[in-house]
């Protein structure tokens, strides 16, 4: 429940939340120009010609690439139709970036931070390496729009997909007409410094101080920001960070954490503890260790966080990045947690 297993979501630099800013801040309805922006940007970030176009394919089906589209059944609106949490966090990225949230660059640059975070996981790299057309847009429908059977017309989108880049393809990435896309770095919601240290009671591992100072930076900051899979450098930006349900799962907070201080983990919970750590008695934990968790419902190890001594512990859970005592065993609301265990990093992945 708790506990990622997913191997195919790796650690991915997004850039510091890309850190990439369309200037302009245009609510435009004309097709074409909105498609010359995205097709522009994400060439420009190294995307191939035939995934920009099976992007196109879908945005023209799903909303005419329109970002004031708005579907009256569902309440589905933009260029993707986000929906529910999706949405809200297309408002409040946009928001963070200075944007209009019904402006086509804040959806553009939505669309990429999701493509690299919360949906890189179902993505791959199916997004922007592909080399026909017609697959890419059906690759994007089946793992970004999950329309449904009955909305996807697959034959429409492909249609779409290799119509835009028969258009496109010579075309060059920068676009001169009222919708600039011209690229620029901001610091806007890049967050990638530590915060400050915490204090504890008793014993700490050497590396306690500097942990720290990056595993209690988010601590109640991020509500509800757990995300199954989720790319652990979600954490480096403000705007992906607190995502609903758009940023990582415990073991990938745990990854963030100690690879910011030169600590490479791998990616699951029960990976960290077969891998990465020295298993400790619960006596002789340190702040700075982690602590795992078994779980009958789970068969395995489900759940990890960083122990900070005292029975106390922060971790990623369903709440978001937060600082409390160390779950129970055998209480159904904790996941019926059969026994906890304690790791330390080994030695040789610890450079003094």
């Amino acid at each position: 429940m708790f506990g990622s297993i997913n191997n195919k979501s790796e650690t991915m630099d997004l850039d510091c939340a890309n850190n990439l800013n369309l200037q302009g801040n245009n609510i435009s309805k004309d097709q074409e120009k909105n498609a010359k922006q995205l097709w522009g940007f994400l060439i420009s970030k190294g995307w191939t010609p035939a995934s920009v176009a099976g992007i196109l394919g879908n945005l023209q089906q799903e909303s005419q690439i329109n970002p004031t589209s708005t579907n009256p059944t569902s309440g589905a609106h933009g260029i993707c139709q986000w929906l529910g949490d999706r949405l809200t966090n297309e408002q409040n990225f946009a928001k963070q970036h200075g944007k209009d949230p019904d402006s086509i660059q804040a959806q553009i640059m939505f669309l990429y931070e999701e493509a690299n975070g919360a949906e890189k996981a179902n993505l791959g790299d199916y997004a922007k390496s592909q080399t026909d057309p017609a697959t890419a847009a059906v690759q994007w429908e089946l793992r970004f729009e999950r329309a449904g059977s009955a909305e996807a017309r697959n034959d429409l989108r492909t249609q779409n997909a290799v119509n835009w880049y028969n258009k496109l393809k010579d075309s060059k990435t920068t676009v001169t007409n009222d919708n600039s896309t011209e690229i620029t770095d901001t610091n806007a919601t890049c967050n990638a410094e530590a915060g400050k240290a915490l204090a504890v009671k008793g014993p700490t591992d050497p590396w306690w101080n500097d942990l720290s100072k990056w595993a209690h930076k988010w601590v109640d900051q991020v509500p509800q920001n757990y995300s199954y899979g989720g790319n652990p450098g979600s954490l480096d930006n403000t705007a992906t960070a607190k995502a609903v349900h758009g940023a990582t799962d415990c073991s990938g907070f745990t990854l963030w954490a100690f690879g910011k201080i030169g600590v490479t983990l791998p990616r699951t919970a029960e990976q960290q503890f077969h891998q990465a750590c020295d298993e400790v008695n619960e006596k002789d934990a340190k702040a700075g260790d982690l602590v795992f968790f078994d779980s009958a419902d789970e068969g395995e190890l489900c759940h990890v966080g960083i122990y900070i001594g005292n029975g106390e512990m922060i971790d990623e859970q369903l709440s978001g990045i937060i600082q409390e005592k160390v779950w129970p065993k055998n209480n159904p609301d904790y996941s019926n947690i059969t026994k906890i265990r304690y790791g330390r990093i080994k030695e040789n992945l610890y450079h003094h």
